[in-house]
């Protein structure tokens, strides 16, 4: 399983696509944290609300030095396939 993970980390790298390069207009919509992890670098672009803010005081105060670390998100649940988000009636 492990094997697996690398793999897929591998073929992430390959196709991988820096932001905020300026390449897409529409970068400058979108909500993002970029994190250069060689100087301690964080760039915030457009962080509004409360859940975005602790994602981004957990991700600044985490030490990014001793190893890496990944944001994801799930996948659909059976609850969303079936139109209860959040386990709603």
């Amino acid at each position: 399983m492990e094997n697996d993970f690398k793999v897929r980390v591998e073929n992430y790298k390959s196709i991988f696509e820096e932001i905020d390069t300026g390449k897409y207009p529409a970068e400058a919509r979108w909500t993002y944290l970029k994190c250069d992890h060689s100087r301690g670098h964080f760039i915030l672009h457009k962080v509004t609300g409360y859940l975005p803010h602790k994602m981004v005081h957990f991700v600044v105060n985490h030490n990014t030095s001793a190893h890496e670390f990944y944001l994801s998100r799930h996948g659909q649940s059976e609850y969303n396939a079936i139109g209860r988000i959040g386990g709603d009636s």
